[in-house]
């Protein structure tokens, strides 16, 4: 059981009856954040989906925010919630195919840093999410938007209404030339999957351009030819 030193706290335990680690192919080391609610669980059944197709190492952990406690007050019993919602991620996860090793981890400090930390041990951070507005993301920045800036490894966002997908894998591309991670791994995602692969690119008109033009269709050839 591998323990990182500096978490301490860290509990591990081998999934008894696991299958067996697909011969040539690593175990993907995938980190799972979870707090015992709806989006957490949807997380953790993502990740079962996944082993079904990669083999996998999966580390679940969770963060203690003590920092928002009255002073003075002890922080065990909060500690022990923690604790609880470890323990029953990590049965939830027991036995699954494909997840040949889970450990859980409790780590303490504000969510965004610890678990953009965590992503440095791993090839996948995979997190819950509830649906929220536009406004609401842009206002408050929910924790997905924080960490997509500052992880180390892929990550995946996982929303709570998550069910097992039936259509293509979509990836979305920009007009940089340079060589795009994103396209390489949803195409790796489409062939693991048997999936059809949709890659879709997003532009805007340009400022001058309005309706008017495209009436009458004497600018912008460019634009008309696309």
């Amino acid at each position: 059981c591998r323990i990182r030193p500096s978490e301490p706290r860290s509990t591990c335990s081998e999934a008894p009856g696991a299958a067996a680690l697909v011969e040539d192919e690593s175990p993907e080391k995938i980190v799972v954040a979870c707090d015992g609610g709806p989006a957490s669980r949807a997380a953790l059944d993502w990740v079962i989906d996944r082993a079904l197709r990669i083999p996998a190492e999966v580390d679940v952990v969770t963060v203690e925010e003590t920092d928002w406690l009255p002073l003075g007050t002890d922080p065990s019993e909060f500690r022990r919630a923690c604790a609880d919602v470890l323990s029953g991620a990590a049965s939830h996860l027991a036995h699954r195919h494909g997840i040949s090793w889970v450990t859980t981890t409790l780590l303490s400090g504000k969510p965004s840093q610890e678990l953009a930390d965590a992503s440095a041990y791993a090839d996948v951070l995979v997190i819950g999410s509830r649906r929220v507005s536009a406004a609401v993301g842009a206002l408050h920045r929910t924790l997905a938007l924080r960490l997509a800036a500052r992880t180390s490894c892929r990550l995946v966002v996982v929303p709570a209404d998550w069910q097992l997908p039936s259509g293509p894998i979509v990836v979305g591309v920009g007009d940089d030339p340079a060589p795009d991670g994103a396209v390489e791994d949803a195409a790796d995602e489409a062939r693991r999957t048997g999936r059809a692969l949709l890659v879709v690119h997003a532009w805007s008109l340009p400022a001058p351009f309005s309706i008017l033009d495209a009436l009458l269709k004497t600018t912008y050839p460019t634009l008309e030819a696309l």
